[in-house]
């Protein structure tokens, strides 16, 4: 503007200070505007002065009222929170003190029974110093007969029978110059005990009646008791057949031991059976297997 020095180029209005300027300041401030030298249009010179206008916002601008400070410069402090655990804790209730600390004393335990055992009843004495006596068994062989039953058959003999393993065989046979009958005789003997069995068969000239080997059969029966294997008391006599052919069935008893024995007349040949063992009570339980086995072929 025409008249102003160049250091008052810049004007301040009274809204723009807000105290006044230091002493010496090189800065005019204008109440009013000095009017120039050149004059204005009507309106510019002697201007109705308008109320005051609030400075514009952008340069005046209101003052909000003041806002809370931010949270980073100023936060409000929040409620005091619990310390954590693990610098302040809440003590606890007092625990009990531990077992291995200080334990609580059980009650009084009995004593080991290693130490006071309580006495037991006085036990019965072991069998081996004052065993029961058991009754007397029978010997082992009477049980059964040793060995493995099996079948055996007499080709010559004309029969088969079952022996409780190999027996042993041995015929002769007929003599006319001698007048030496044909004889055969199959025995098995047991290797631990006094037990056996024999079948033997021995061939006649001619065939006897019916009649005439009940009576060979009688004396053959009184000699055999008298003068056989087994001499002693007769126990049993009793008849029996085979195929029709008559029989006789005998158990003796005496000092050497007890016989059972079974004799047919089957025609002109004679077949005796017998069972050996050392007494009655000892014959196998198994030991009419021998005789019941015992066919004509």
């Amino acid at each position: 503007m025409a008249g102003v020095p160049a250091r008052s180029a810049i004007v301040f209005y009274p809204h723009h200070i807000n105290s006044a300027p230091p002493q010496g300041s090189a800065l005019r401030i204008a109440q009013t505007p000095t009017t120039p030298e050149a004059p204005k249009s009507p309106e510019s010179e002697t201007p109705t002065p308008p109320e005051a206008p609030k400075p514009p916002e952008s340069e005046t601008p209101t003052p909000p009222e003041a806002p809370k400070p931010p949270e980073s410069e100023t936060p409000t402090p929040p409620e005091a929170p619990k310390p954590p655990e693990s610098e302040t804790p809440t003590p606890p209730e007092a625990p009990k003190p531990p077992e291995s600390e200080t334990p609580a004393p059980p009650e009084a335990p009995k004593p080991p029974e290693s130490e006071t055992p309580t006495p037991p009843e006085a036990p019965k004495p072991p069998e081996s110093e004052t065993p029961t006596p058991p009754e007397a068994p029978k010997p082992p062989e009477s049980a059964v007969s040793p060995g493995n039953w099996q079948a055996f058959t007499a080709p010559q003999g004309r029969f088969s029978i079952d022996f409780p393993g190999v027996p042993n065989e041995q015929v002769e046979p007929a003599d006319v110059a001698t007048r030496r009958l044909e004889t055969g005789a199959y025995i098995w003997e047991s290797t631990n005990s006094p037990l056996g069995y024999g079948a033997f068969y021995k061939v006649f000239n001619g065939t006897p009646t019916n009649e005439q080997a009940r009576t060979f059969l009688d004396r053959f029966l009184e000699d055999f008791v008298a003068n056989g294997v087994v001499s002693g008391k007769l126990l049993s006599n009793r008849a029996i057949a085979i195929n029709n052919y008559l029989g006789r069935e005998i158990e003796v008893e005496g000092a050497e031991g007890y016989i059972k024995a079974r004799m047919y007349l089957v025609e002109n040949r004679l077949y005796l059976l017998t069972a050996v063992a050392p007494s009655k009570t000892t014959y196998p339980q198994d030991g009419d297997r021998f005789f019941d086995s015992f066919k004509l072929r």
